[in-house]
């Protein structure tokens, strides 16, 4: 649907990456009216040294598939924007003409009832360039999926930073909000840890693709604290509070059990970020929802029996052993705690570990688990010194999923 009445600032405020898209392909006349867009952007001394390859062809858009990245296969066309080198290097002068011809094109695209969606994670340039006949002093800049958006797809607004993050009067001043590189979560700040969520979160909340291992094991977890709860004398537990659900993917699966959910006479669902605390509200109506604080504490305490389930999420928050601490205070009753991780020693947890020691200190581009953000494992032993620190007593604990693949460590603990 065309939006032509709409000011400028409901196209500015409208436009999101789309990543589903219908089988119908846009009339080519359509493509030339989007194209003409980006030759308003202002470039480099007006050379205009971009080019903008449009794909529609299926047998193209497979090799390419195949060859830079299966996102291709989103939408039934591609849009391949490419900038001559030779020309406006210094400041990559070229680069910042031909992202903001492209801006121009994703505006308009959404203006004429287009969806759009920016990529530069793609692979093997020298082989888009040998399929699309590109000479070799062009860079092979970005690819944009186009096409009529799927109506089924949720809508979900992602998060932005205000002009208080972002904007410095007469001269740089440090924000609480910068990001780290390191991927050593116990030297984040939460403030910054949380708003790295909220902003890498909300690009995979609405399709639930924010998980980073595999489903299984969050299917399993599930299923071993069901087992424990209903066969084993666990009572007592009247109300359930999920620690810092943020991707929901746990609790996703565990909802799927009805028995045991309504057993509970309350289910609390807790996150650092606001964010996620509105997004989760939509997700989960019948659940009360609460902002956990800085602290890492509820607003006030729960009064009755309380399990807290913290599945994979220790490895991700600076000051493990707060946490703990604070945990035990969720409740002025019998507090358990359901823990599931890796351990330090499991294939996967070791391979994520040898690549951060091996690649450059990156958050998002050289993080395997940039979803999360910065993390770190513990051993058995380790875990088990910080239970008893803080107060808690290991009444279980097991190993589940699929060595080595989907192996993890499981606890189920009680304060005393």
């Amino acid at each position: 649907m065309a939006r032509e009445d709409m000011t400028f600032d409901e196209v500015l405020k409208g436009r999101r990456s789309v990543r589903k898209y219908i089988e119908s392909k846009p009339k080519r006349e359509l493509i030339e009216d989007v194209i003409s867009a980006a030759s308003y952007a202002p470039n480099s001394c007006n050379l205009q040294h971009f080019s903008f390859i449009y794909i529609d062809d299926e047998n193209l858009l497979k090799q390419l598939a195949v060859v830079a990245t299966g996102k291709v296969n989103w939408a039934p066309a591609l849009i391949v924007a490419v900038d001559d080198t030779r020309f406006s290097q210094k400041r990559k002068a070229g680069l910042q003409s031909l992202a903001a011809a492209i801006q121009n094109i994703l505006l308009k695209s959404y203006e004429v009832g287009l969806g759009t969606c920016w990529m530069a994670g793609f692979i093997n340039d020298d082989g888009v360039r040998k399929i699309l006949n590109i000479p070799h002093y062009y860079e092979v800049a970005a690819l944009i999926a186009i096409g009529y958006p799927d109506a089924q797809i949720d809508s979900c607004p992602t998060s932005r930073l205000t002009n208080d993050d972002v904007l410095h009067f007469n001269g740089f001043s440090k924000k609480t909000l910068e990001l780290s590189t390191t991927l050593d979560v116990d030297k984040w700040n939460m403030e910054a840890l949380v708003s790295y969520k909220e902003r890498i979160g909300s690009v995979y909340a609405s399709r639930k693709r924010i998980s980073i291992y595999r489903a299984d094991m969050n299917k399993e977890a599930a299923r071993i604290l069901s087992k424990l709860l209903l066969e084993d004398d666990f009572s007592e537990i009247d109300s359930l509070v999920d620690y810092s659900t943020y991707d929901g993917c746990f609790f996703n699966e565990l909802n799927k059990d009805k028995n045991l959910i309504n057993a509970f006479n309350s289910v609390l669902l807790t996150d650092y970020s606001e964010y996620f605390c509105e997004l989760l509200s939509t997700q989960y109506p019948s659940c009360e929802i609460q902002n956990l604080s800085k602290g890492h504490q509820l607003n006030e305490p729960l009064k009755p029996t309380t399990l807290v389930t913290c599945v994979f999420k220790l490895e991700f928050y600076p000051g493990t052993k707060r946490i703990l601490d604070k945990l035990k205070a969720i409740s002025n009753s019998p507090v358990y705690l359901y823990v599931t991780t890796l351990d330090v020693l499991s294939p996967r947890a070791m391979l994520y570990n040898f690549s951060k020691l091996q690649r450059r200190a990156n958050v998002y581009e050289e993080n395997r688990l940039y979803k999360h953000g910065p993390y770190r494992y513990y051993s058995k032993k380790t875990l088990e010194k910080m239970f008893a620190e803080a107060g808690w007593e290991v009444l279980r604990t097991g190993t589940a999923g699929n060595w080595p693949v989907s192996n993890f460590r499981w606890f189920f603990l009680k304060a005393s």
